[in-house]
């Protein structure tokens, strides 16, 4: 007889929010923790997982930086719009480097607002140089990488099963990939639980979405835990492979920003966990398939490239074929 799926554990709430009183402005401003945390897919989110493995008494220096950047973001015209919708598990993950850039520029005494949502995809932020007027519109982007796909798939171990996951993959561009490859799991593990299927280790279940593999197969105990997870991270990505992807990822920030404003200085962010060499990004920008050169990314000034080493790296690299770069208003602004 199949084993019925068993819920996943359950959070202590107090703890939740005691962790979460202790860092002030994440408290203040993140007002729908109680509520997530609470919800049956509370343990789904990002934010509420932090807080629960983060033990009392010891900082985190995940939640003390977001805290830091909340902090000096009070009062920016819709942080609070941009707080609400980190409420979702997919927008948290996207708006958390938008919180991070902002608050960089806001401590260089720029005016700083986010760009209220509409109908259409809009950019993330914009800022103003006081003493010019001069106005930049920021489109940011997140290559996701090992880093950011291990606690994303370890989220699957939460999920009671007599399986154990292996999961092979190397080509990840975005967080919601690895949202969606964890969802997706999850959801081949409920219904091999109902199927009369018999999964072993030698006749597995295998999954090929193309970005990455997966395989489930029983433990050897057959019995219901926590579900078993093998997190293989491919070899060595091509050159060419990952300026291809650095190629898509700007591709898909165009959009957005010619449609708010064709003629504003406009820059997209790309923040790195896949630390790739900047070579790779400046080849994707300025040689094959050279993005900048083309007539149709006119309208973007820069991409600002940051990867996230310790500290930080940020490369700049300007479009030499546009209006704000030519006369020189990009360069007065130091970004």
């Amino acid at each position: 007889m199949k084993q019925a799926v068993q819920p996943r554990m359950e959070y202590d709430m107090k703890a939740i929010l005691e962790k979460a009183a202790s860092y002030p402005m994440i408290f203040k401003h993140l007002t729908w923790i109680e509520e997530i945390a609470s919800s049956a897919q509370g343990n789904l989110h990002p934010l509420i997982r932090i807080l629960y493995y983060n033990r009392v008494g010891e900082t985190d220096p995940y939640l003390s930086e977001l805290d830091s950047d909340l902090s000096v973001l009070q009062g920016v015209p819709n942080v609070s719009k941009v707080c609400l919708r980190m409420k979702n598990y997919d927008q948290f993950l996207d708006e958390r480097p938008s919180l991070r850039f902002a608050a960089q520029y806001k401590l260089r005494d720029f005016e700083v607002e986010f760009i209220a949502e509409s109908d259409e995809k809009r950019p993330d932020f914009l800022i103003r140089d006081p003493k010019s007027g001069a106005r930049v519109i920021f489109e940011v982007k997140h290559i996701s990488g090992k880093t950011s796909l291990e606690p994303l798939i370890l989220e699957v171990q939460d999920l009671r099963s007599p399986y154990i996951v292996s999961v092979y993959t190397d080509k990840l561009e975005l967080e919601i990939q690895a949202i969606n490859l964890a969802r997706r799991i999850e959801a081949e593990i409920e219904k091999l639980l109902k199927s009369p299927a018999k999964i072993s280790y030698a006749e597995r279940h295998v999954v090929d979405l193309g970005y990455c593999r997966f395989e489930i197969f029983s433990k050897q105990s057959d019995k219901n835990g926590n579900t078993g997870v093998m997190l293989t991270w491919g070899g060595p990505v091509g050159v060419q492979e990952s300026i291809d992807r650095v190629a898509r990822v700007v591709r898909e920030s165009l959009p957005q920003l010619v449609r708010y404003d064709v003629t504003g200085l406009n820059v997209i962010v790309l923040e790195d966990d896949a630390l790739l060499h900047q070579d790779v990004v400046q080849d994707a920008l300025y040689s094959t398939p050279g993005l900048l050169k083309d007539e149709q990314f006119e309208d973007v000034s820069a991409v600002k490239y940051v990867k996230n080493t310790i500290p930080r790296q940020e490369f700049l690299f300007l479009n030499q074929n546009n209006m704000h770069v030519k006369n020189g208003t990009l360069a007065s602004l130091s970004l």
